[in-house]
């Protein structure tokens, strides 16, 4: 199975950037359980308030299952109150 890119363009709420990407950063080990090998998170240079929040998984299998589980879903009801993202582009890893 081919691994998993995913590249989300994240909007970060004003006055809690810093603890938005703490909390990326903290809930990195839930979704390595399920099968993610890595993540980034990234400040553009050019304009700083643009972020990426760059995903690397095992297979879309995987990503798949971790979308679909009740642990995702809490996650994603956490991350409301810190952050929005635009559309998630997927992408194969070669």
């Amino acid at each position: 199975m081919a691994q998993m890119m995913i590249v989300r363009r994240l909007t970060l709420q004003p006055g809690r950037v810093n603890e938005a990407i703490k909390w990326l950063k903290n809930k990195e080990e839930q979704r390595r359980k399920a099968g993610q090998i890595s993540q980034l998170v990234a400040r553009s240079m050019t304009d700083t308030k643009e972020y990426l929040f760059i995903q690397v998984w095992e297979s879309k299998e995987a990503y798949d299952r971790w979308h679909k589980s009740d642990e995702r879903a809490a996650l994603a009801e956490e991350r409301k109150s810190l952050l929005a993202h635009e559309p998630i582009l997927f992408y194969q890893v070669l």
